[in-house]
């Protein structure tokens, strides 16, 4: 459940609600699990973080988290879900090379681009192979 709130005495007070509906119907929120996040102008960023609380736990804040396969920064750039989804690419690539033989490539976080790694025996050909493009799926 996603609770968004313009002011801090509003999220408190949807918190509250939740709590209030959770008790009634005997639903358990974890309070170690539950996070928030302020979305603030650079500015801003530098203020203290206000005291929300779920019962009597004090809410951790964070600067990211993942919603929905995709990672939500309180910066709101896209740069830690690209890098997600980068490795994730390569290592697919990697796994279809290996099941092709080919010639594996790796990530190199560090620098952040691609390198190519080295492999003792050469790769075959694709032709060689008499693979079509059709017959290489991803996922199942």
């Amino acid at each position: 459940m996603d609770l968004i709130s313009p002011k801090v005495h509003g999220l408190q007070r949807l918190i509250d609600t939740c709590r209030q509906y959770g008790e009634e119907f005997d639903i358990i929120y974890n309070e170690t699990k539950t996070q928030c996040m302020s979305l603030l102008p650079r500015l801003l960023k530098h203020t203290a973080e206000p005291q929300i609380f779920l019962g009597n736990h004090r809410l951790e804040f964070v600067h990211e988290f993942p919603y929905l396969g995709h990672i939500i920064t309180d910066d709101l750039k896209d740069t830690a879900d690209i890098e997600q989804r980068r490795r994730k690419l390569c290592a697919t690539g990697n796994v279809i090379a290996k099941r092709c033989n080919l010639q594996r490539w790796k990530s190199s976080l560090e620098v952040g681009n691609w390198q190519r790694r080295k492999i003792k025996e050469k790769a075959p050909h694709p032709q060689q192979l008499n693979i079509s493009p059709a017959t290489i799926t991803l996922g199942r």
